[in-house]
């Protein structure tokens, strides 16, 4: 199961959504590295990610 956080912002090019799991976003979001909207998929578990 996957489930893609964040959208595109005003019809700017973005990079695709970062593959990470639900442990992994809540980290980096507490450590200030990206923002709660940033586009990520989150993934069941870290071998989903390839």
């Amino acid at each position: 199961m996957t489930k893609t956080i964040g959208q595109a912002a005003g019809g700017r090019a973005q990079a695709p959504p970062q593959r990470m799991t639900v442990a992994e976003y809540e980290g980096l979001i507490e450590s200030g590295v990206i923002d709660e909207k940033a586009p990520v998929e989150l993934v069941d578990t870290p071998e989903a990610r390839l």
